[in-house]
């Protein structure tokens, strides 16, 4: 039986656990030998993350390896099968993210009125200035009072835009940026969009609107 994490512990590391598993697979795409190898670590990230930050993370990685061909021991990820293939790894890795991202509650977001957004995760914040983004500001306050998608001329009507290919570029580095800086769920874009339906602020997330 899996061990059971709660969703406080995986949401405080989550942010490493990302970054980790960033590191490890670039390492694994671009290195054609590491199959030969029965354990990878990930040691060269304790100067951005400390040993603790990582190992910590790394029991999380260990609950969510149960069962598997593979096993997290501290800051190292072991083979128990020596025939498994690191990209499989890799696949199981993403897949476990998914899986708790796809489920996760209502994350708050708040957005200042001088264009500052930001979350907190366990005392740590989070946050972008968005002050000089005023297109990129209009957007995201006007989505932020509609429930469910608008229409692109409506909303460019009310952000006062006459360039649909601008706000469409707009839309997509605001997903880019908030998906980085607040180290929002993956697969989770802060902004929705649906052919012939238009844009809204994904269900996922609530913006809370302050001065």
């Amino acid at each position: 039986m899996e061990t059971q994490l709660s969703r406080r512990t995986i949401e405080q590391y989550l942010p490493i656990i990302k970054a980790i598993y960033a590191y490890l697979e670039v390492r694994i795409k671009t290195r054609k030998d590491l199959d030969a190898k029965n354990q990878l670590d990930f040691i060269g990230m304790e100067r951005e993350y400390g040993f603790s930050g990582l190992s910590n993370a790394g029991r999380v990685l260990r609950v969510w390896l149960e069962g598997s061909d593979f096993d997290c021991d501290s800051v190292v990820i072991v083979k128990l099968n020596k025939d498994a293939k690191w990209t499989d790894f890799i696949e199981l890795f993403d897949k476990k993210i998914d899986e708790y991202q796809d489920n996760a509650n209502i994350v708050e977001i708040s957005l200042s009125s001088a264009g500052i957004m930001f979350r907190e995760i366990n005392g740590k914040l989070y946050r972008h200035d968005f002050k000089n983004d005023g297109l990129k500001k209009k957007i995201i306050t006007a989505l932020s009072n509609k429930k469910d998608f608008t229409k692109t001329p409506a909303i460019l009507k009310f952000i006062d835009c006459a360039n649909a290919k601008s706000f469409s570029e707009a839309v997509r580095q605001i997903n880019t940026i908030t998906e980085k800086k607040l180290s929002l769920p993956k697969n989770q874009k802060l902004i929705q969009s649906k052919k012939n339906s238009g844009y809204r602020i994904n269900p996922l997330y609530n913006i809370i609107l302050s001065d």
